[in-house]
């Protein structure tokens, strides 16, 4: 069903006024179904071509509205237990959501939009335990840190839903953009992408 998301997103944006994304719009009507197909899958994976850098977040939207259409209609017992992967499709979380005062740890899933719970003392990915640090960019009093892990040397934003409580993670995640930069500079690697920000440069999934 993406497709059909993808359709109606280019035209409800066809009259937007900015030249490049006109430009954008205009590439992916033009694309066939076969390399756009390809195109899509490049996108889920985070490995797009730096001339595609511009199609992916319209194409990144069109695939989260299928996915979450079509995980909502499966029954919640159908879903097996989370890991550093969404249980419902398999995509890497974009970020981490930390809930107030018990301060319980849910994943979000860049594509589906699934939450899941995770072990707060753990690390997502190789689950090591008392090497984990947190880095915030200073002077950003932003709900957004990174949780990094010395064992395998990735990353992964959490967001504290007690200082933003509308918070929304694909978009509180590009708002902290900075600190994906501060991570890099660290040479870290970030465990998951954002859909809406994939630089071709995405850990192997």
């Amino acid at each position: 069903g993406w497709e059909a998301a993808l359709a109606a997103i280019v035209a409800t944006l066809r009259a937007e006024p900015g030249p490049a994304v006109r430009a954008a719009l205009a590439d992916l009507a033009a694309q066939a179904p076969g390399p756009l197909g390809a195109l899509s899958r490049r996108v889920v994976l985070g490995r797009t071509e730096p001339d595609e850098a511009a199609l992916a977040p319209f194409l990144g939207a069109a695939l989260q509205v299928a996915w979450t259409l079509a995980v909502a209609a499966v029954a919640p017992g159908e879903a097996t237990r989370g890991g550093p992967s969404c249980p419902r499709c398999g995509s890497t979380p974009v970020a981490g959501l930390v809930l107030g005062d018990d301060r319980l740890r849910y994943l979000a899933c860049g594509l589906c939009a699934t939450e899941w719970h995770h072990t707060r003392a753990q690390c997502v990915l190789c689950r090591a335990s008392g090497r984990l640090a947190y880095h915030v960019v200073e002077g950003d009093d932003g709900p957004a840190k990174a949780e990094t892990c010395d064992a395998c040397q990735v990353y992964l934003k959490l967001l504290y839903v007690e200082r933003a409580p509308r918070l929304e993670p694909m978009a509180d995640d590009v708002a902290s953009l900075r600190l994906d930069l501060l991570m890099a500079e660290r040479g870290t690697s970030r465990l998951g992408w954002n859909l809406y920000l994939v630089s071709g440069d995405a850990p192997a999934p």
